[in-house]
């Protein structure tokens, strides 16, 4: 991705976080994921279904090569045209609404919805950056969701520690 220039955007507020947040997983963690990896590929052998088989060691090898890399920190901007997260500008006039899930040390998050429906939600990490801070930033551009909490899908994949 090529980071673009705008002459005339300002940047109001910047902080580096990971891309996303990286999960430690112990020796259980790890015999429990491979044991039902294993599991699975070994019943769509057993029951015929090689495609079922593939699909699962396919996605199995995807996890871990994915898994083996770091996450890498990105800068995020805060401007007067939008959002900058690792070079990528995302307007204000294509967002609807931001809200921001703060429950340290766990999650320390902020999200964006866009005017397109069909356009899935931007998750940005907060790092060490000031909740407070980052808000006061928004709200100057964009209505807040409040009472908006951690959808159940991101709870699930963290609890996992996918």
């Amino acid at each position: 991705m090529t980071e673009r220039n705008y002459p005339h955007d300002t940047t109001l507020l910047q902080w580096k976080a990971p891309e996303y947040v990286k999960y430690q997983k112990g020796p259980i963690w790890t015999t429990i994921a491979g044991s039902m990896t294993a599991a699975l590929i070994a019943y769509g052998i057993l029951s015929g279904s090689w495609s079922m088989a593939a699909a699962f060691l396919a996605l199995s090898l995807a996890y871990y090569v994915q898994h083996k890399q770091e996450p890498r920190e990105v800068i995020i901007e805060i401007t007067e045209l939008g959002i900058k997260a690792a070079g990528q500008l995302y307007a204000w006039s294509h967002m609807r609404a931001f809200w921001i899930i703060y429950e340290p040390p766990i999650v320390k998050t902020v999200h964006l919805r866009f005017a397109k429906k069909h356009k899935q939600d931007l998750i940005l990490q907060l790092g060490d950056q000031s909740p407070v801070e980052v808000r006061k930033m928004l709200l100057s551009q964009l209505p807040e969701w409040e009472g908006k909490e951690e959808a159940p899908l991101d709870a699930l994949v963290r609890a996992l520690k996918l």
